[in-house]
């Protein structure tokens, strides 16, 4: 599981890296994967902090370690794929129907189940209602203490496994789809196998203290993007 939201400057470069080869494309306004099931992966002309000119991807001024926004689930998934590719892995995911093979060795989106024990703080978690802490301002920036945007990743506490933002600064796409969670105990699940919305979790700057607790679960639609919506890497294979 990363320690952090997946940043501005980690998308511009592994997004240029895939539009140096040919894996999308990109103009003013978006940014589409070339192969598999064309979807806007990222939108340019939203209040996002990443913007495309002549060939090539730019961060705003300072913000190259704020969490990416505008990004759709989509672009989570593909941004995976990239950077895999980028370092050699293998792929994950199957961009023409957005399926995943679990025994890939390259980087992924958390299942939900993930997302929520590392959110706790896995087996040394101390069951505190957000994430590291049963005092929201410690751990999370959110509609309280925001200042009405988002903030550079890293800079309140970190949970009981040292990771940072899982309340709280943006929402973050998960790989399931959203359903009401099974009435018997499992071991890792994947979530249902269709649906027509994607987990998100963890709460944003935007919102109030009760959404950024780590049982508070939303959805959204995989095409749509958001100022609030972000995402986090994990690599090992769940089976």
């Amino acid at each position: 599981m990363g320690r952090y939201e997946v940043t501005n400057a980690q998308v511009a470069e592994v997004f240029q890296w895939a539009y140096d080869n040919s894996k999308v494309s990109a103009n003013s306004s978006t940014v589409q994967n070339n192969s598999g099931n064309p979807q806007e992966l990222l939108d340019l002309d939203g209040s996002g902090q990443i913007s495309f000119s002549n060939g090539t991807f730019f961060v705003d001024s300072s913000k190259d370690d704020f969490p990416c926004v505008e990004i759709t689930w989509y672009g989570s998934v593909a941004f995976c794929n990239y950077l895999s590719e980028k370092e050699d892995l293998t792929p994950c995911y199957d961009l023409s129907n957005w399926s995943c093979d679990w025994s890939k060795n390259g980087y992924r989106l958390p299942t939900e189940a993930e997302w929520e024990y590392a959110a706790r703080g896995g087996s040394n978690g101390d069951n505190t209602r957000y994430s590291g802490s049963d005092t929201v301002d410690l751990v999370a920036w959110f509609f309280g203490n925001s200042g009405g945007h988002s903030h550079e990743t890293g800079t309140k506490a970190a949970n009981e496994l040292g990771i940072f933002d899982m309340s709280g600064n943006v929402w973050e796409w998960c790989w399931d789809w959203y359903t009401s969670y099974p009435s018997r105990p499992q071991t890792n699940p994947y979530g249902p196998e269709s649906g027509t919305r994607r987990v998100i979790r963890g709460g944003s700057w935007f919102n109030s203290e009760i959404r950024c607790c780590v049982s508070y679960r939303l959805s959204n639609y995989p095409d749509l993007s958001s100022i609030s919506y972000g995402f986090r890497l994990v690599r090992a294979p769940v089976c």
